[in-house]
């Protein structure tokens, strides 16, 4: 841009110098004047002087003009991608403002102003994109505030580029206008992996069942279930409410379950802290509330539950109930990862290849997705967590794939994986 600007200045002063300013410095008398008049010695060498210039200074501006800017388009030239817009709104509103004038009260200024406050206002309309790259949805917002910026439009379900940087979101709208929009969030697609404790949920009931003490009389004084969690035993509490959460042996009542996993949860029961916070995820039983679920979820990872970790780094992804915030998602996945859960390493890996927030890692990601691939993936398409392992694979080294694939072959033999 530099040397666009030089450029167009030196070839605006040699456009308008006039060759009248020019002084011819050959004398009259000299052979080069061929005999002619002083006057009219200076000016034809002067014309010749200033045209000669001209020329030289109009090609050195396009060569200038055109260099710069082939390369500075080459290096600014984004990272398209194309995703499908959801939804396009917009809203109009104003803002208020006052300012103050001085006000005389006579045509000569002689006595004392009078401070008036004024009252003005500003219009503009706010712009609200949703887009859908198939993984993510990315919520993008602009305000245009001048009638003389341009107006975007979006084909709702039509297919648009788009570039992220950041907290920035670059997209091409219908009329082939660039808009940078601020990134408001992001989040995963509630598709192909559990995005919900529910999903979770269900998939450790098999092996909860086994554990949990089944409701009726047990070798504890005769005393039953019920009683049991009557008198404040943290571990018959959570059973107690576990079956009414599932309806095992008991009526399903999601209320009467969140008043007994309530009651072991605060006696720092793990299994009962993430039961609880599924209910909050979910809205079973109490209001749904993110951030109940997140403290209840961060309680039990804080404890080691995987699946716990897992959810509450999902939370952390998709700024539910928490800041959004992929430096810790990738903290609490990997916690979960390294127990062999499954989806936390999918989510692992996704998360470093993509590299939103985090710096991108492909041999690391690599690594995690190929365990994800060899794990027990029940709600997923494994050829799709495959594509995202092979593209984070197309930008390794043979040597570096070799030492990732070695990698995860070594922890995935010596490692249990979660069922």
């Amino acid at each position: 841009m530099n040397g666009n600007r030089l450029a167009i200045r030196l070839m605006l002063i040699m456009l308008t110098v006039s060759p009248n300013r020019l002084y011819c410095k050959i004398p009259w008398w000299h052979p080069g004047c061929r005999g002619q008049r002083k006057a009219a010695c200076k000016w034809t060498v002067a014309k010749q002087l200033h045209h000669s210039a001209r020329k030289a200074t109009l090609l050195l501006g396009v060569a200038l003009c055109l260099l710069p800017r082939a390369s500075y388009a080459a290096k600014q030239q984004p990272a398209w991608n194309y995703a499908k817009v959801i939804s396009f709104d917009a809203q109009q509103g104003s803002d208020a403002y006052t300012y103050q004038s001085q006000v005389y009260s006579n045509t000569n200024n002689t006595a004392p102003p009078t401070t008036v406050t004024n009252v003005g206002s500003t219009s503009y309309v706010d712009y609200q994109l949703i887009l859908d790259d198939g993984k993510m949805l990315y919520y993008g917002a602009w305000r245009r505030v001048s009638r003389w910026q341009h107006t975007p439009h979006f084909t709702e379900n039509g297919t648009v580029p788009y570039a992220l940087d950041k907290d920035t979101l670059t997209v091409v709208d219908d009329s082939a206008h660039t808009i940078t929009m601020k990134l408001i969030k992001r989040r995963i697609k509630e598709v192909d992996l559990p995005q919900s404790a529910t999903a979770v949920t269900d998939q450790r009931q098999g092996s909860l069942q086994s554990t949990t003490p089944v409701p009726g009389p047990v070798t504890n004084g005769g005393a039953t279930l019920q009683s049991r969690a009557e008198a404040g035993d943290a571990s018959a509490e959570y059973a107690l409410g576990w079956k009414y959460e599932f309806g095992d042996g008991a009526p399903q009542d999601y209320s009467q379950a969140a008043v007994w996993l309530r009651k072991a949860a605060e006696q720092g029961l793990a299994n009962a802290q993430f039961s609880l916070g599924t209910l909050y995820d979910n809205g079973k039983g109490v209001p749904q509330d993110y951030a109940q679920a997140a403290v209840w979820f961060r309680k039990a990872a804080e404890q080691g539950d995987a699946a716990a970790q897992y959810l509450l780094g999902l939370l952390y992804l998709n700024g539910h109930g928490l800041p959004q915030d992929n430096a810790q998602a990738i903290v609490w996945f990997r916690k979960a990862a390294e127990q062999g859960l499954a989806e936390a390493q999918y989510f692992l890996g996704y998360v470093l290849l993509g590299g939103t927030g985090v710096p991108k890692d492909y041999a690391e990601s690599y690594f995690w997705l190929d365990l994800a691939c060899a794990g027990t993936l029940k709600a997923v398409k494994l050829e799709d967590v495959a594509k995202e392992r092979d593209l984070a694979a197309s930008h390794l080294s043979p040597e570096e794939l070799s030492q990732a694939q070695a990698r995860a072959s070594k922890w995935f033999a010596e490692h249990t994986v979660s069922k």
